[in-house]
Formats: C-alpha cells, sequence, structure tokens
C-alpha cells in the first residue's frame, strides 16, 4: 500500500457488477440521448444520495421562502395599521380624562386642519364563563377621518349608537358571533356601583394585531360615567390632523396642555416600523 500514489490511495473501489435493480433502471436509458442519460443515470445510481440531496434542497428553499412570507405578513399588517386605519397624524392622550372643551382649544391652533376625541376604557368582556380583559375605545359617530375601522370585506363600519364591533381575536376567545349578547364590565369600581352590561355584537372589524374592541363614545360616557368618576364630556384623548409645517410646533403645544400625559406621532411611527423591516430584512 505505501507503493501507492496518493490519488490511486483515494480513489474508489470500482463495482465489479450492476445489481439486478440498477441494471433495470438503467435499462430504459440505452435508447435516450447522452444529455439526459448521464444525469439520469448519476440520480438513480444511488437512490438514498439522491433522496438526501432532494430533501436538503427542499429544506434550503423552505427556509427561505418560510421567513420572507412572514416579512410579507408584517408588512401587510404595518400596512394596514398605519396606512388605513391609524390616520391621525398627532394624538395626545390625557390622564386624569379631561372635557371635550380641550378639542375646540386646539382646533384653534395654527396648522391644525381637524380634530376629533375619544374616550377609552380598561372594561373585561365575559360570554359564559369565559373572561377577557380588553380596552374598550369609543369613538364618535364620523371617525373615518382619523380612525378607521375597517371591515372584513373592505368597507369600513360607521361606529354604532348602540352595539360593540370586535376583530376576530375576541370573537374566538369568547365564542362570539354577531347578533350575541356579551357582557361589558368596567373591574376597577366599588360593589355599590353599576358597570355591567349586556351588549349585542353588531359587527367584526378587521383587526390582524391586537383586541381594541370600540363602541360610541356617547355610550361609553353613560356606562362607566359614574364607574370611573367621569368629568362633564369626557375624553381620554384627541386626534389630529395638521398641516406638515405646523406638526413640530403643535406637538411642543400638546404637550404642555394639562394632565397631557403622551403625545403619539404617526410618521414617526411609520418611521421605526419601517427601520424594524429594514433590519428583519438583513436576516
Amino acid at each position: 500500500a505505501a507503493r501507492l500514489h496518493p490519488a490511486v490511495a483515494m480513489r474508489d473501489e470500482i463495482p465489479l457488477a450492476q445489481t439486478r435493480g440498477q441494471r433495470r433502471r438503467l435499462g430504459v436509458l440505452r435508447s435516450s440521448p447522452l444529455l439526459v442519460k448521464l444525469p439520469v443515470r448519476s440520480l438513480l445510481r444511488n437512490l438514498p444520495r439522491t433522496v438526501y440531496t432532494v430533501f436538503g434542497v427542499a429544506s434550503a428553499v423552505a427556509l427561505i421562502m418560510v421567513p420572507a412570507s412572514m416579512m410579507d405578513s408584517m408588512h401587510a399588517t404595518t400596512d394596514l395599521y398605519v396606512n388605513k386605519t391609524q390616520l391621525y397624524d398627532l394624538h395626545v392622550s390625557f390622564l386624569p380624562e379631561v372635557s371635550e372643551d380641550v378639542q375646540f382649544e386646539i382646533a384653534k391652533w395654527d396648522g391644525v386642519e381637524f380634530v376629533q376625541s375619544g374616550l377609552q376604557a380598561m372594561v373585561e368582556l365575559s360570554n359564559g364563563d369565559r373572561v377577557y380583559p380588553t380596552m374598550l375605545v369609543g369613538v364618535p359617530t364620523h371617525s373615518e377621518s382619523t380612525y378607521r375601522l375597517n371591515r372584513l370585506d373592505g368597507g369600513v363600519w360607521q361606529t354604532p349608537r348602540d352595539g360593540i364591533l370586535i376583530g376576530n381575536a375576541v370573537k374566538e376567545r369568547l365564542g362570539l358571533e354577531i347578533g350575541d349578547l356579551v357582557t361589558v364590565s368596567y373591574p376597577k369600581t366599588s360593589e355599590n356601583l353599576k358597570a355591567t352590561y349586556r351588549v349585542p355584537v353588531v359587527g367584526i372589524v378587521h383587526q390582524p394585531v391586537g383586541t381594541l374592541v370600540f363602541m360610541h363614545r356617547d355610550r361609553v360616557r353613560t356606562m362607566f360615567r359614574e364607574a370611573m368618576r367621569l368629568p362633564p364630556k369626557a375624553v381620554s384623548g384627541v386626534s389630529l390632523l395638521v398641516a406638515p409645517e405646523y406638526r413640530e410646533k403643535v406637538r411642543q403645544l400638546l404637550y404642555g396642555l394639562p394632565h397631557a400625559a403622551s403625545v403619539d406621532e404617526t410618521e414617526q411611527l411609520r418611521r421605526n416600523l419601517d427601520e424594524m423591516m429594514d433590519f428583519n430584512y438583513l436576516f
């Protein structure tokens, strides 16, 4: 063995004869063109190796396609949220709640094109023995200028005067259907205050992310005025449409309002999401 050249020593042994299965598989190629015969014969000569190779290629393609599909899903979700649902430029939240007179003051500022207020409350939804805590958002009748309640069929819901709009996540968790009655309660109230109501489900909101539920702002005020100790015509936030050149100035003014807890800017949120998506694409 020491006299063999390295290349000769590393060479595989040449099979002495083909097996019956090999002869049967390769026999069909005798009349095939050489360009077909060579690659097919190579594949059929060692079936386990061929199967493992196909499995490895399929796994590699799956590893590429699954993250790509997840990124497409994330892009569609963020597009729905920041471009088709949350339409306001700025939103100020108040803690505790204030009178809606503040929105009339804001409407007088330079650059403010549209103002709309809302009222939020942490509630518990229940259906039988199923209970789910979530945020109830009270919006006015025509909220589509600043916050659009998208339907599953592509349309837009008008805020119902009586009834509640829920997303698919809440629908599945509580086992609800349109027309069912769901119990809405404010869990932080004292026992001697009535803050539990039975409300009909009037529609399903297209909501891929989150579990917000929606009712008319005036209805939320009536239901939880005593339990939440709300001021007259209470609001917990105001949404604004503002001319681009005035947004920074208006944002600073919003921070100066009494009881202003936070100010959200949709354009900044959009930039943050784009940066996150660009970072994820690196991987």
